[in-house]
C-alpha cells in the first residue's frame, strides 16, 4: 500500500527546451529501502488480491515493484442503505453532480468509485510539487505490459516536451465518438510520441506533480463536461486546453480488450491469477467481431462478480 515515506525518486532531471527529463530506471526499480516504487501505482481493491498478484508479477517481470493503492469499493461505499448519504458527503462532487448520481444505480456507480480512486492517486502525485524530479504513473489492475516496457517508458519520458501534463500509455477512441476526429490532424512530435486530444481508457497514464495539481483544482467540476469516468474527464480537460496530453504511438500498456480483439486468436493465460483480467464488466460485454453503431457505447452493468463495482474498465478503480 502507499506509504508517503517511500517517495524517493530514482531518476535525474535535466532541463532543456525540448525534453524535461533524463530518466533512468534501475534494473530493479524500487525505493531505497527495498519497498515498492512509488512512481508506478496500481489501483486495486483489497478484495481482489488475485488481480494484485497477477499485475504485480507483470511489473516485477519488468524489474519494477509497483505500489498498491487501495481502490474505493463501490459495493461497500455505495451500498443501497447508505448510497444517498455517501454521495451527498463527497467533497469531490458538485451539487449538480450529486443530484445526477444519487439515484443513478447503473454503470456510473462503478465510474464514480473509479473516479475517486484515481483522484486519490492524483493527490499522491500532486503532493510532490516541490520535487522537480518526480512524476507518477497510474495503472488499473487488469493490464499487461509489452516487452521491454521499462526501456520504452524511459524513451517516452525523454522525448516529452517541457510543458507536458499527461502521458497516455493506453487508449482507444471509438470511431462513433465525434471527438475522436480531433486527433486526425495531429502529427508526431518525435519518433515515439504524438499529441492527443480525445482518448478513452484510464488503464495507464503518467502525470507530473504540477499537472496532477491542475487536474485536482478542477474538482469538484462545475463547468464543462463533468462526467465521472476518469478517462473522459481527462480527455475533456485536454480538449478545453487545461492539459497538454501526449500519447505513445506504440502503446506499452495492454488492456483485456486488446488481447481479446484479435480475431481467430485465443488468449493463453498461464497463470490462474490472471484469469481475473477478463472478469470485468467491460471485458464481459466486449465482442470484437460485432459491429457497433451509435454515438457511444452505453451498456447496463453486467450481473455477476463485476456488477456494480466495475469502473471505466472494470479494473483498477473499483474492480469488477
Amino acid at each position: 500500500m502507499f506509504r508517503p515515506s517511500l517517495f524517493q525518486p530514482n531518476r535525474r532531471l535535466t532541463l532543456s527546451t525540448k525534453s524535461s527529463f533524463d530518466y533512468k530506471l534501475n534494473s530493479n526499480s524500487k525505493s531505497s529501502d527495498g519497498a515498492s516504487d512509488p512512481r508506478f501505482m496500481v489501483l486495486n481493491l483489497l478484495r481482489r488480491d488475485d488481480r494484485w498478484r497477477c499485475v504485480s508479477k507483470e511489473f516485477r517481470r519488468k524489474g519494477i515493484q509497483p505500489t498498491r493503492i487501495e481502490a474505493v469499493d463501490a459495493k461497500l461505499m455505495f451500498a443501497p442503505e447508505k448510497r444517498r448519504q455517501a454521495i451527498q458527503q463527497l467533497q469531490e462532487l458538485s451539487s449538480s453532480q450529486k443530484a445526477a448520481l444519487v439515484d443513478d444505480t447503473g454503470i456510473n456507480t462503478g465510474h464514480l468509485a473509479t473516479f475517486l480512486t484515481h483522484i486519490s492517486a492524483l493527490r499522491q502525485i500532486a503532493s510532490h510539487l516541490d520535487d522537480v524530479n518526480y512524476f507518477g504513473c497510474i495503472f488499473e489492475d487488469d493490464i499487461a505490459l509489452v516487452d521491454d516496457f521499462t526501456n520504452k517508458i524511459q524513451v517516452l519520458i525523454s522525448e516529452l516536451p517541457s510543458n507536458w501534463d499527461v502521458l497516455v500509455l493506453s487508449m482507444y477512441c471509438h470511431a462513433a465518438w465525434p471527438s475522436c476526429k480531433l486527433n486526425n490532424p495531429l502529427r508526431p512530435i518525435s519518433t515515439h510520441l504524438k499529441p492527443v486530444l480525445a482518448f478513452m481508457s484510464g488503464a495507464g497514464y503518467c502525470l507530473n506533480p504540477k499537472s496532477a495539481r491542475a487536474v485536482l483544482h478542477t474538482i469538484p467540476c462545475k463547468s464543462g463536461s463533468c462526467g465521472v469516468a476518469i478517462d473522459g474527464y481527462l480527455s475533456s480537460l485536454t480538449q478545453r486546453g487545461k492539459l497538454k496530453a501526449y500519447r505513445a504511438i506504440d502503446l506499452p500498456v495492454i488492456i483485456p480488450q486488446d488481447m481479446m480483439k484479435k480475431k481467430r486468436t485465443s488468449v493463453d493465460v498461464d497463470d490462474k491469477d490472471c484469469y481475473s483480467r477478463f472478469d470485468s464488466d467491460i471485458a464481459l460485454w466486449w465482442k470484437p467481431e460485432s459491429i457497433r453503431s451509435g454515438n457511444a457505447c452505453v451498456i447496463p452493468v453486467v450481473s455477476g462478480s463485476g456488477s456494480g463495482s466495475g469502473g471505466s474498465g472494470g479494473s483498477g478503480g473499483s474492480g469488477g
